[in-house]
């Protein structure tokens, strides 16, 4: 790092994140490359995640390791947003506490911001992985890796009514574009990422990697997907703000259709866990 300015700041928002807030913080401190921050932001969690923060800053001695705390618990995203002002670096990103990098993460995504300037967004497949870190398989949007023009990707991720671009863990992006931008979306659970990728979009392109440089956890205490009424209510909400107007009867049917053809794939092929 440049005297005290990291390059990269990984923000972790902590929640009762006990069973996988190790592994996950030391999947950051074992990146390859080295100039970032480590910011811990314990939501005032009710289990030993703090302990388990603390113990892991004795262990590894590594100024880079940064904890702060709520005094009381925020919603997923008002507590997202506050790390995202707690970050310092040049690039930034959001790991949840129960998911992990790869080693070589950091060092290839933000190789892409520091080359291409039009770059917004730099994302990447997913690999999912059970609760004992086993691998389930990898999850991705291309084939190819390379550029894809922000906004007409903006327009097919808001189409798809799913999450194309992947968990906040998946995406790098630049602190400067934060500046005037609405942020996480706190009345949003299931769309609260996808809402958030779109107005990055707006600042520039999309860069992809088809292999999995972050580590999805799928697990009974995680997120789990909400009622199909709340989805598609926040769904609308999502689609309201971006197009402004209502989606017509065609939009509605192929939303209700997606709907129940992605919770037949999570029922019967992927198992229960975080949208």
């Amino acid at each position: 790092m440049n005297g005290d300015t990291p390059k990269i700041s990984v923000c972790v928002p902590v929640y009762n994140g006990q069973a996988f807030l190790r592994p996950c913080l030391e999947s950051v401190l074992n990146q390859t490359r080295r100039d970032f921050e480590l910011v811990v932001l314990d939501n005032a969690s009710r289990d030993a995640s703090m302990e388990i923060i603390r113990s892991l800053m004795r262990d590894s001695g590594d100024p880079r390791l940064r904890l702060e705390q709520n005094a009381h618990t925020l919603s997923m995203g008002a507590n997202w947003n506050r790390a995202l002002s707690l970050a310092r670096g040049d690039f930034v990103k959001i790991l949840p506490c129960d998911d992990e990098l790869a080693p070589d993460c950091l060092e290839k995504q933000a190789a892409v911001l520091e080359n291409h300037p039009r770059v917004a967004l730099v994302a990447c497949a997913r690999q999912l992985i059970g609760p004992d870190g086993g691998e389930l398989h990898i999850r991705r949007t291309f084939r190819k890796k390379g550029i894809h023009p922000g906004r007409t990707f903006a327009r097919r991720l808001l189409f798809s009514t799913l999450n194309l671009i992947g968990e906040p863990g998946a995406g790098l992006f630049r602190r400067r574009d934060l500046a005037d931008l609405e942020l996480f979306d706190p009345d949003l659970s299931y769309y609260v990422d996808v809402d958030f990728w779109l107005r990055i979009l707006d600042r520039g392109d999309l860069y992809y990697f088809p292999e999995p440089l972050s580590r999805f956890r799928i697990h009974g205490a995680s997120a789990s997907a909400s009622a199909r009424h709340r989805v598609a209510g926040e769904y609308r909400r999502m689609f309201l703000k971006r197009e402004k107007r209502p989606p017509g009867p065609l939009q509605n049917l192929r939303l209700l259709l997606l709907l129940n053809l992605r919770d037949f794939l999570y029922n019967h092929f992927i198992g229960k866990g975080r949208p």
